[in-house]
């Protein structure tokens, strides 16, 4: 299941290639809370991990993809249908069409050939916004 987890973080998503050729992808996501709140992600299908205030977390994927991947090549291991929990009661449930790498405070930095960093922070003006539109169970 995790292999076929980490092969999904570089599906390939379409281009005028015949024939696809397959190379190493790796990827780190970079998660940063700079707010003042305990922030946990539940994922269905990832690691889901807690962010205490001023703490980071950092997930690495890697698995066969295409030769040449560009970011948008990837998909993020928290999508629609995970949850964020703010301070053990604030839920926001991501919807579909709605992730947390589309966020203004992602981005996306080539480390070196097929290998990407992706970076999210969790700022107090995200978190506000997020506590604004909460929907609890």
């Amino acid at each position: 299941m995790l292999l076929g987890s980490l092969i999904a973080l570089a599906a390939f998503t379409g281009g005028c290639e015949t024939e696809r050729v397959d190379a190493w992808v790796e990827s780190d996501w970079v998660f940063i809370n700079t707010s003042t709140h305990k922030v946990e992600v539940i994922s269905r299908n990832f690691n889901s991990f807690v962010i205490q205030p001023g703490e980071s977390y950092i997930y690495n994927g890697a698995g066969l993809g295409p030769q040449n991947v560009t970011p948008d090549a990837f998909i993020s291991p928290y999508d629609p249908g995970n949850k964020i929990i703010i301070d053990d009661d604030i839920v926001h449930l991501l919807e579909m069409g709605e992730s947390i790498t589309e966020v203004p405070n992602f981005e996306a930095e080539k480390v070196k050939y097929n290998h990407y960093k992706f970076t999210y922070v969790f700022t107090a003006e995200y978190i506000e916004t997020l506590i604004a539109g909460a929907n609890t169970p």
